[in-house]
């Protein structure tokens, strides 16, 4: 991806720093079209529900057991439409508007196993009006045996997914507020570009419904490029459990047509690479070993995202430890046909689980005396940062990674290790993450 103009680079730095301090307001106005629009949802909604419990009630009689005071929920968009805007008709899904683009490739949300959206209930704002409040509240199905959970080593939900469940709801919102409309003409890519996020605290989400809500900051054009900022948070029942912003831009071909990445181009290598210091091999956790054994009867392997480790102990920036990792990219990797239709890219966040499988893995050896038996969860309270100015696409060859141990915290059968990385596509630094974390608990 070309690097931004330095003018608007400077304008995210400083958004960042600014939403280091929480963010809350309220946003209730919507255009009058548009609440006409869910007003004739929630009316047809209604006249189903009541002829559905008329025709129950007919069919029992006296002995129906239909609760009548139940409270049917508005779905503006359910999951059928959710996945006609991953891979099938747009125009199903968001209305004749986006007819502009048959056939022509157009921004999507992920579909299939990577799609964390279930249905959306609340949308609000003006189409193509950046300038009033806008928000977005949607659902996600959580299955008791979801492809994600099924390696006995995560005890929660792990971070990609937390990360995809936040952010999916942004993207819907944007295009849903028509914003690549504002330049039909214009082919566009849909990119996050950075954020940062926390865990307040780790519920088990098997089988539960996680409600995401999702509200615009801000929206500004600079050339070709449309820049939005959005604050979100994810609840299980009436808690919330993740929150943070994140920053997402449309771009031109022009924009993608080369990866300068993090350093502008220049060559910013692995801190391995100027080392004299021995690294030793550090045994995967999906290889047959005994440190494996936590995930020897699962096939899932999609997590499994490193071909090989090294830790240098007391290396790195901060000579708390230092991991390096790499993988040989296929095109035919598993997350490439869901993220995204006619639009091939690895996600981020499976960038940022690599680095984080980098941290378990190492810690399933070093600390394996320590526990009885060992489980993973993603680090809570410490909000952690990413900043992404590059992809990895099918034709690339290998992604690098490297982590710097920073801190660690031990409590009563429990271990939390923080550590900061980049990650490289075949040679170019296009990641950065700060302060991400894994947490060891014993049971």
């Amino acid at each position: 991806m070309a690097p931004l103009d330095p003018s608007l680079e400077e304008y995210l730095d400083g958004w960042r720093i600014r939403q280091l301090k929480r963010m809350r307001s309220s946003s209730t106005l919507s255009s009058r079209a548009h609440s006409k629009f869910l007003e004739s949802r929630r009316s047809s909604l209604k006249e189903l529900a009541d002829l559905t419990k008329d025709e129950l009630e007919a069919l029992g009689g006296a002995q129906s057991t239909v609760n009548t005071n139940l409270v049917v929920k508005p779905v503006l968009f359910d999951t059928r439409l959710l996945e006609e805007f991953g891979r099938g008709s747009i125009v199903a899904c968001l209305g004749d508007a986006f007819a502009v683009y048959a056939g022509r490739r157009s921004p999507r949300i992920p579909n299939g196993d990577l799609r964390m959206m279930s249905r959306v209930t609340t949308i609000e704002g003006e189409k193509r009006n950046f300038d009033r409040p806008a928000r977005i509240v949607t659902e996600f199905d959580v299955p008791e045996n979801a492809w994600f959970l099924r390696p006995v080593r995560f005890s929660f939900v792990p971070n990609f997914a937390l990360m995809e469940m936040a952010l999916q709801p942004c993207g819907f919102l944007s295009a849903y507020l028509e914003t690549s409309l504002t330049r039909p003409e214009q082919e566009f890519y849909f990119r996050n570009l950075d954020g940062q996020a926390r865990l307040v605290f780790s519920p088990d989400l098997r089988g539960k419904t996680v409600t995401a809500r999702a509200r615009l900051l801000k929206s500004t054009t600079s050339s070709d490029i449309i820049i939005q900022q959005y604050a979100f948070e994810l609840l299980v029942g009436n808690a919330l459990f993740y929150e943070g912003n994140s920053t997402f831009g449309y771009f031109p071909p022009s924009a993608m047509a080369s990866q300068a990445g993090l350093d502008g181009g220049k060559s910013m290598m692995p801190w391995i690479d100027a080392q004299r210091k021995v690294a030793y091999p550090v045994q995967l956790l999906h290889a047959s070993s005994s440190v494996s054994r936590v995930n020897q009867d699962h096939k899932d392997r999609r997590l499994d995202d490193l071909d090989q480790l090294v830790f240098i102990p007391g290396g790195g920036r901060y000579q708390q430890g230092y991991l390096f990792g790499s993988k040989v990219v296929h095109p035919e990797d598993w997350y490439f046909r869901y993220h995204f239709f006619e639009d091939p890219v690895m996600p981020g966040s499976l960038g940022i689980e690599a680095a984080l499988s980098a941290m378990r893995t190492y810690a399933a050896q070093a600390f394996a005396s320590q526990f009885n038996s060992m489980r993973f969860g993603v680090a809570e309270y410490e909000p952690a940062t990413w900043k992404y100015r590059g992809q990895i696409l099918q034709n690339n060859r290998q992604m690098d990674l490297e982590v710097h141990f920073k801190k660690s915290e031990a409590q009563p059968g429990k271990l939390t290790l923080w550590g900061d990385a980049s990650l490289w596509s075949d040679q170019t630094r296009i990641y950065e993450m700060s302060q991400i974390g894994v947490k060891l608990t014993d049971g």
